[in-house]
């Protein structure tokens, strides 16, 4: 079965930023993170990322800032 807009899902994650340094990890916290695909509590890229996904799937994607936190600012 392939995760849909709308199923609950389970998953864990390591976000990193180009330069491979790591800014947040549901791994390093052992506390997998639970949300409805599509709901619009998560950010776009990443309810994109799980779509298609099966249990025990695993891949590395590039969410761009658009589909993430908003346009790069040099500033923050």
């Amino acid at each position: 079965m392939q995760v849909q807009k709308g199923d609950k899902v389970t998953v864990h994650y390591v976000g990193t930023l180009k330069s491979g340094q790591e800014f947040d990890s549901s791994v390093a916290r052992n506390e997998p993170l639970e949300f409805v695909v599509g709901d619009g509590k998560m950010i776009k890229g990443f309810d994109q990322a799980v779509m298609g996904m099966a249990v025990n799937d695993s891949k590395t994607v590039e969410i761009p800032s658009g589909e993430a936190y908003g346009p790069v600012r040099d500033e923050n």
